[in-house]
């Protein structure tokens, strides 16, 4: 986990670097992207120090969770914004499909994570308390796929530029 987190903070470092270095060749919002993302994964260093530290308790745990979901999440974007066709931007119903999608996703991230870290699943199956994580986990389980899946099948259905992010829905999916 450590390792993995070190490479990333290297290869984004050396990106921003470059998009410093090569800001005249770059859109003008690219150094910012990427200095909002070492920012990003420096404050993820220090919660994940605090976790250790702390002992790993609920709060920190989840906010650390959260934190790497935003860094995942606005990476995706990046990828998607610098890999796009020139000057086209996606239909509307797609972007708020995409961000319905990925907010509920990251939200029942959350209430999973922080219902392992406070040992809900365990403490409600043994002695019947602090039974809200687990019900409340399980209960937006299937809307939270349901709304995925609606997102990539309508997706496919529509065609043409939506049917070109084939391999990015497929892994959404």
């Amino acid at each position: 986990h450590r390792l993995d987190a070190f490479v990333v903070g290297i290869a984004l470092l050396v990106q921003f670097g470059l998009a410093l270095l090569w800001r005249s060749h770059l859109p003008r919002w690219l150094p910012w992207v990427y200095g909002l993302l070492v920012f990003l994964v420096v404050l993820q260093g220090g919660l994940g120090a605090l976790s250790v530290l702390q002992l790993l308790p609920s709060g920190v745990v989840t906010a650390h969770l959260a934190l790497a979901l935003t860094l995942v999440a606005v990476m995706s974007g990046l990828s998607q914004k610098l890999l796009g066709p020139d000057g086209f931007e996606s239909p509307y119903w797609w972007r708020l499909m995409g961000l319905g999608s990925l907010l509920s996703v990251m939200g029942q991230c959350l209430l999973g994570g922080r219902m392992a870290t406070s040992w809900a699943a365990q403490r409600c199956l043994a002695q019947g308390e602090v039974c809200q994580w687990f019900d409340l986990h399980r209960a937006f389980s299937i809307p939270v796929a349901l709304f995925v899946f609606m997102f990539v099948v309508s997706s496919l259905m529509v065609g043409g530029w939506t049917r070109s992010q084939w391999p990015f829905l497929l892994a959404v999916l």
